[in-house]
């Protein structure tokens, strides 16, 4: 995927999340969507989640708050 988003001349939007996204997914084992979902927090410089998945407890600038607490 990430040869295919570094082609040459290939208009990608969001180019830079989704590679962002392949190495947080590679690097934390989670799941695709929850390291697409942290790229975006970190590109708007947020760096708090309420939820209930535990995969955001890899990465160590997110702080995962559950709902109700």
């Amino acid at each position: 995927m990430k040869k295919i988003l570094n082609t040459q001349n290939l208009d990608c939007p969001n180019k830079e999340i989704i590679i962002n996204a392949l190495a947080a997914y590679e690097e934390k084992n989670i799941d695709y969507i929850d390291a697409y979902n942290a790229s975006i927090l970190k590109m708007k410089g947020i760096n708090e989640v309420y939820s209930y998945d535990r995969h955001y407890d890899r990465i160590k600038w997110i702080k995962r708050i559950e709902p109700g607490e």
